[in-house]
Order: C-alpha cells, then structure tokens, then sequence
C-alpha cells in the first residue's frame, strides 16, 4: 500500500491500472499492469428502491436514479432524521419576484444550533467513471466551490430575515441568531490531488462570513452521528471541535473517531 505525496508516478500507476481492466480507455502514458482475470457472469438483474419512512417525511431512492445528488440528499436526510425528528427540513424554499427559489439542501436545528447543508455527487452516471484520477478531483473540487458559494448565499439569506417555506408551503421559523454550521456534503472525498486552495478558501469564508465551514464525505457523517450517540448538543459540539481541530491541521482529510481511551 503507498503512502505520500500524490505524485506524476502515482497518478501515472493509478491510471494504468484502469487502463489495464478496460484497453478502450484512452490514457497518456498509461502502460499495461499483470492482472489476473477471474470470469463471471452476471444474471437476473436486480434494480431494488430504498424507502425512507421518517416521522413526518419520507423519502424514495434507487440504485439508478441518474439525478445521484438528489439521492444523496435523501440518504443525508434521513441520517439526521433521527436527531433532528421534527426540526429538519428537505429544500426549504423562499419567495423572490419570479418565483419561489430552493433555500438550501437541507436545513436542521433546535434552540441553539443551525445547520446548512449542501449536497455534491460525482455524477457517475453523468460519465465520472470515464474520468482520469486527476478529473474526478478536479470535478469534486468543482462542486466543493459551488457548495461553498450557496452556503454563504443561503446564510446572508437567512441573516437578511427572508422568510422560509417547507414543501407544504408552511413557514419555519427558528433562532437566527447563531453561528450556523455550514456543510458541503460530498459522496466521497478523494485523498490525491492538491487541496491547498479548497483549504485556503474554507478558512478564508469562515473569517469573513462569521460561520462554521465543513467539507467531509457520508463516511464522515455517519461517523459524527455514531460518535454522537443520536443526541442534537453532541453533534453540535462535535462539530465544533472537528472545526478546531481543521484549523490546527489546515487539512481537509480529517476523520472522527469515538475516543476509546475515555472512560464514561
């Protein structure tokens, strides 16, 4: 297993090995890999539908729905839905002139924390799986930018005062007078490529904007929730601290783990 820096030989490896499983891919530079072929055939074909039954929302997805963001905002959905059960909201909207206009992904919060979250998948379907190593971190850090601009546009939204609808056009109201927790939340977040300008604008939105800014996978989430044991004031504070601790490191690959040493 290699461990480093992701350098021109690695991304060079990395990519001749997907050339080596499928020659039909163009490569440059690439080269052949031995591999050891194992047939198999696959047969009967399942396409099965996840239900999500929350207690006063559910959600649908399956394994090919071609809109994969829209699913992942599901599954973070429900995630939280056990923490935040009657406090979290999928696409809030708002009133403008020409219409109403999506607030934000999803919005959580109880009587001393708030929660911005924007989903971002890599769009597998939409021919990520066809991307050199080097383009899917590219196409990531893409999203992660675009995530980052809504968060700060839905925050001056909701510093501003703006009024906001739940899918049934019933307003939510809620304590804004809180450091939000800002969140992009991605599929997956590659470990190669350089980071550096994603890490530099997450500590320089913070400063400026006044608000907590993540950026983490659903590993990461499932992670945060486990270690909050379904309590709303853990995840909080986790939460916080995860963003101490990013502050220190100035790195965006940080996982959670539960402290095993500490005694309850």
């Amino acid at each position: 297993m290699y461990s480093g820096e992701f350098t021109k030989r690695v991304k060079q490896s990395l990519d001749s090995f997907d050339f080596s499983i499928d020659a039909m891919r163009e490569f440059e530079q690439a080269y052949r890999i031995d591999t050891i072929i194992a047939d198999c055939k696959f047969q009967n074909w399942n396409n099965p539908e996840a239900n999500f039954i929350g207690l006063v929302d559910h959600a649908r997805t399956k394994l090919t729905d071609e809109k994969e963001g829209g699913t992942l905002e599901k599954h973070i959905w429900f995630s939280l839905e056990n923490i935040f059960p009657f406090e979290i909201y999928h696409s809030p909207k708002f009133k403008t002139k020409s219409g109403e206009k999506e607030f934000i992904d999803i919005l959580a919060y109880y009587d001393l924390g708030i929660f911005l979250i924007e989903s971002k998948g890599l769009s597998i379907f939409d021919g990520a799986i066809e991307k050199t190593m080097d383009k899917k971190v590219l196409t990531t850090q893409k999203h992660i930018k675009k995530g980052i601009d809504q968060l700060v546009g839905a925050n001056e939204n909701m510093k501003r005062g703006t009024d906001f609808f739940d899918s049934k056009g019933e307003p939510i109201s809620f304590n804004r007078n809180i450091v939000p927790h800002c969140i992009v939340l991605v599929a997956e977040l590659l470990h190669f490529g350089d980071w550096k300008g994603i890490e530099n604008l997450i500590m320089k939105t913070m400063i400026e904007k006044g608000i907590y800014l993540h950026v983490f996978d659903l590993r990461e989430l499932v992670s945060l929730l486990k270690i909050s044991q379904g309590i709303k004031e853990h995840f909080d504070y986790h939460l916080m601290k995860r963003a101490e601790r990013f502050v220190e490191v100035q790195s965006i690959h940080i996982r959670s783990y539960p402290d095993l040493d500490k005694s309850d």
